[in-house]
């Protein structure tokens, strides 16, 4: 395999919701060691596109296909969310899904149980296999100092300051070993300093490897950190391409930018 390749693709790729029309024959390409962004109006289809990516919805039509790190490529519609983690493919939700009552480190743990043999709710129930926990514990330990939190390893999760608990959803999707990493308006509710630190982050996920499709409102945030742009209109691509010219082009600044255009 090439040192550079498609680690996912969508054809044709579409969702009918009764009568209405979601995503509407979606043609993307995420290309490895790239952060690709998927933006558009509220309302455009990029949520529903990730769910259809990871197997939370079905698709009406259309394909999905994914490259994991071996190098071997999968279709993915009509595969289990579960399955389609353990291929590869890890991802964090517009609203927060962590266990609150649970330690930060614990939280990360889950993630990391879900590669090994006694699996998350041994982990959850905490079920001895020592040399395994300690391994385990060792690794989520380094996946919380990866993102800014080992001096919280011990914090209950609901306790962390929100932009915390958005570096925590990260860390635990991480632990995944994801080839593909999918981050659902990560600065949603940051300040400015917290968004930096997070462009810092998603920087560094990409530099040591792993590929990243985030959706995302900042436009600082998707302009300074993109390879590529993918801009969703009424469910379907009105352009696509590096930064500097999406963010010029005529479609986009009269669907989606507006006074937000720079």
């Amino acid at each position: 395999m090439s040192d550079s390749y498609v680690v996912l693709e969508t054809s044709r790729l579409r969702k009918d919701f009764g009568g209405v029309c979601a995503v509407k024959d979606v043609d993307m390409e995420v290309t490895s060691g790239t952060i690709t962004a998927l933006i558009g109006p509220n309302g455009a289809g990029k949520t529903t596109v990730f769910n259809l990516v990871t197997g939370n919805y079905d698709a009406t039509a259309g394909s999905v296909r994914f490259t994991d790190a071996a190098g071997a490529t999968h279709d993915l519609l009509g595969r289990r969310p579960d399955r389609i983690a353990r291929l590869g493919i890890a991802r964090t939700f517009q609203n927060i899904r962590l266990f609150g009552e649970v330690p930060t480190l614990d939280n990360v743990k889950l993630g990391l149980h879900s590669r090994t043999r006694r699996g998350a709710l041994a982990a959850l129930l905490r079920f001895p296999a020592a040399a395994e926990e300690r391994d385990v514990h060792d690794a989520a330990y380094r996946y919380l100092d990866f993102v800014g939190l080992a001096g919280k390893s011990h914090e209950l999760a609901r306790n962390l300051p929100y932009g915390e608990q958005r570096r925590l959803e990260i860390a635990r999707a991480l632990a995944l070993a994801p080839n593909l990493l999918l981050l659902d308006e990560p600065a949603a509710g940051m300040n400015p300093q917290e968004t930096e630190d997070l462009m810092a982050l998603i920087r560094r996920i990409r530099d040591l490897g792993t590929t990243v499709l985030l959706i995302e409102h900042d436009m600082r945030l998707v302009m300074g950190i993109s390879d590529r742009v993918v801009v969703l209109d009424h469910g379907e691509v009105i352009a696509r391409g590096v930064p500097g010219d999406v963010k010029n082009a005529p479609d986009v600044i009269r669907a989606y930018l507006g006074d937000e255009a720079i």
